[in-house]
């Protein structure tokens, strides 16, 4: 299942093998290949940057340190599946455009469909 392929070594080097991988990279990979990831070290970790060269550890730690990926594995999988489930329910929400609207009769004043006056209400306006 999805804990022996959590903990598998990333697909561009050999298990075991040391390769080109920086000691950086080591560094990273052994935090969060750990069963709970301390999220206080991946931010002391994460301070001077991600490695480059692996960025599968690069998207993995700043998914966990930005809230997006649990740090706890065994709930990762039922975590995204939530963000996920939430992402659809935002989407339905927000972009529901009715049959007027893909017709063009709502008007071609710029408001852009659907949701376009909550957008404004937001405070920021970009993207």
């Amino acid at each position: 299942g999805s804990a022996a392929s959590a903990l598998a070594p990333p697909a561009s080097g050999a298990s075991g093998a040391t390769g080109p991988r920086s000691l950086r990279a080591g560094k990273f990979q052994q935090l969060l290949s750990r069963p709970s990831v301390d999220l206080l070290q991946l931010r002391e970790l994460l301070w001077s940057g991600a490695p480059e060269e692996e960025p599968r550890l690069r998207a993995e730690a700043w998914q966990m340190l930005l809230g997006y990926l649990p740090p706890v594995r065994d709930r990762q999988e039922q975590g995204i599946a939530k963000k996920r489930r939430e992402y659809e329910e935002l989407k339905r929400r927000h972009y529901r455009f009715d049959e007027e609207e893909i017709d063009g009769s709502a008007g071609s004043s710029g408001g852009g469909g659907a949701g376009a006056g909550s957008a404004s209400s937001g405070g920021g306006g970009e993207s």
